[in-house]
């Protein structure tokens, strides 16, 4: 007698990618403009070396907003998890300072129905306007550093976190590759430390792209390195 019991997509089939952002040499360090602030996982909260200075706290916040955009884009591809946060203020030293800049960044992004992540980013590129040709099909989509196609669900994952670089950015569907300018930002009240009157504040911070989508595409590095996959037979 049958069980009743199927292997198909609907199935946890969890999938997991590492994600690396070289953050050394595109990247504003110069603590007022608004482009600066890297991609900071953590607030100011966490460190007991608080910032030293208004503009110091405002960077770290940028910075996290930054962390916040790349966990909203990566929900277009599904449900998912961070796993195996890494963050460096250079190859060697691990940022114990709120004032310190994140250089290099990795996290693992765990899919938990991995086979629908192409699909979905695919569907949203659709909906976006990202295609060649005038012709809406998965084919034409452009990463947004190449004129490769978003194929394969490593190199989806890679274009959702560009995007939560780069948010803010607004030609994505035109032209990845035209200038940053100042309309290239985006709003949000938030929590930041000023180090001047040691407190913290609610503010609106202005954030703005720190580099263009085609450049931040050179800078993300994703590998699939493990996996649940369903069988065929």
């Amino acid at each position: 007698m049958a069980s009743g019991f199927q292997q198909n997509e609907n199935q946890l089939t969890p999938g997991l990618y590492r994600v690396e952002i070289d953050l050394t040499t595109s990247y504003s360090s110069t603590a007022a403009d608004t482009d600066a602030g890297s991609v900071e996982t953590r607030d100011n909260s966490v460190f007991a070396t608080q910032n030293t200075s208004l503009a110091n706290g405002q960077r770290r916040a940028r910075g996290n907003l930054r962390w916040q955009g790349i966990l909203e884009a990566l929900s277009i591809g599904g449900d998912y998890r961070i796993l195996d946060i890494e963050e460096k203020e250079s190859d060697a030293s691990v940022l114990d300072a709120a004032d310190d800049v994140t250089t290099n960044l990795k996290f693992t992004v765990q899919y938990d129905r991995d086979a629908f992540v192409l699909g979905a980013v695919q569907n949203f590129l659709i909906k976006e306007g990202r295609t060649t040709g005038g012709v809406a099909k998965n084919s034409d989509h452009e990463t947004l550093g190449s004129a490769t196609t978003t194929s394969t669900t490593v190199l989806a994952v890679k274009e959702l976190v560009v995007r939560g670089i780069t948010k803010g950015y607004q030609d994505y569907v035109t032209d990845v590759s035209t200038a940053v300018d100042s309309n290239d930002v985006f709003t949000r009240s938030y929590r930041v430390y000023d180090g001047t009157q040691g407190a913290e504040t609610q503010a609106v911070l202005t954030v703005k792209s720190p580099v263009t989508p085609k450049v931040a595409h050179t800078d993300v590095t994703v590998t699939s390195i493990d996996g649940t996959t369903l069988p065929t037979t």
